[in-house]
């Protein structure tokens, strides 16, 4: 682990001066056309979402976050099957986005709205699909050598004296098509091209408009070019209950998920960065399994020894020498039968021979032991001393034998 807390420390600081770098500089301006009321940046609707109380004060206002078709589509069902059913209050539908193309299922919807006497105001800068199709409505642009454009109302009481500055955007567009029979022209560029109009459909009503820059949080900040939004939807009746979309957003902000928010917020996405950071660290330096400490087993000791000496001591401290003796002669005679392949069942002269020339040892020692061996046989008792002798002269016959390795 020493071994990485120089790299370790280098990361870390590296991140910390880059958070430092991050939190201390300018945060840069987002651009983006998002359009969404959840958004304060420029191009955002938060803040129109936000007046729309002021601007309908009688009516509700709802945000959908799922296509036109399964928010308008009902039906009830009776004894002979499905039957669709169209229950609306007088309601006014508000589309904003850099394109409005709804597919044919939303088309077929949207026109059964505003046929039954409802509202559509949609504002973006291309128009496409079956709706606008069956509406025949297709629009274009045009290239402005200035940073804004110019807009302003066809109505004489709306216009204002100076066209209304669209800045940011040097893009103009415009309907070059439409139905001139149940369309309206309210709004013109500065070169009297339609941007906003009025199309008759059933017992309602379209507005589209190809300015969405004009509803963004940008303009309605300018105390002067604000108003052209407010005069816009002035078109809607006050008593309607609008519904705002937020499903055909670029940002499709209906996706709507814990990390989306986290990487909204500057700070929540810089802390998330950091963790993930610090998770891929942990894993590259501590990853690895680690195995736990074998603890140290003693070997196991030899207790033989200890044994014999334990019995040994019991026999003495009993005074029974005649019973130790015994057996240090039994092992002794033992170890002669299975060392030398002699028989011990009568210790007389041919045993004695054997021994001797098979052990290496004079006769003289082997007849003293094997005589010393009959006298404690045929003694009930003996004493210490005795003991202690005959003790002496069989571990001398080991040495000799080699048993503890062999004397000089």
């Amino acid at each position: 682990m020493k071994k990485y807390l120089r790299y370790i420390f280098i990361l870390g600081f590296s991140i910390l001066l880059l958070v430092i770098f991050k939190v201390s500089s300018p945060k840069e301006i987002d651009w983006s056309l998002s359009y969404s009321n959840e958004d304060k940046i420029p191009n955002g609707g938060y803040i129109l979402y936000k007046v729309l109380p002021d601007l309908f004060p009688e009516s509700n206002i709802t945000s959908m976050y799922y296509p036109a078709y399964n928010n308008l589509y009902q039906f009830e069902y009776d004894s002979s099957g499905y039957v669709y059913k169209w229950e609306y209050d007088i309601s006014g539908y508000i589309f904003l986005n850099n394109e409005f193309s709804p597919d044919e299922l939303d088309s077929r919807e949207l026109l059964n709205f505003v046929e039954k006497g409802n509202y559509v105001f949609a504002s973006a800068n291309y128009f496409r699909g079956k709706l606008f199709d069956t509406l025949k409505v297709n629009t274009t642009l045009s290239f402005s050598n200035t940073d804004s454009v110019e807009i302003n109302f066809n109505t004489e009481s709306l216009r204002k004296e100076s066209a209304y500055q669209i800045k940011k955007t040097q893009f103009e567009y415009y309907f070059y098509e439409y139905d001139t029979v149940n369309s309206v022209v309210l709004g013109i560029n500065k070169n009297d091209k339609a941007n906003f109009i009025r199309t008759a459909y059933g017992g309602g009503f379209f507005y589209l408009s190809t300015v969405p820059e004009a509803f963004t949080n940008l303009i309605l900040l300018d105390s002067v070019n604000s108003e052209y939004a407010y005069k816009a939807l002035s078109y809607l009746p006050s008593n309607l209950e609008i519904l705002w979309d937020e499903y055909y957003k670029i940002n499709k902000s209906m996706v709507r998920t814990p990390l989306k928010y986290i990487l909204s917020q500057e700070s929540l996405k810089w802390a998330y960065y950091i963790l993930i950071v610090s998770i891929i660290v942990y894993i590259i330096f501590q990853g690895k399994r680690k195995q736990r400490v074998i603890p140290l087993i003693p070997p196991l000791k030899n207790t033989t020894l200890e044994f014999v000496r334990i019995i040994g001591k019991l026999y003495f401290q009993q005074k029974d020498h005649k019973n130790i003796a015994q057996k240090k002669i039994n092992f002794f005679l033992d170890y002669l039968r299975n060392r030398y392949f002699v028989k011990t069942d009568e210790l007389n002269s041919e045993t004695i021979e054997k021994v001797s020339l098979k052990s290496g040892i004079n006769k003289t020692e082997v007849k003293s032991i094997f005589n010393y061996i009959s006298y404690i046989d045929i003694n009930k008792a003996i004493k210490e001393e005795e003991l202690q002798k005959i003790n002496f002269l069989i571990e001398s016959f080991y040495k000799k034998a080699g048993v503890y390795g062999r004397s000089k």
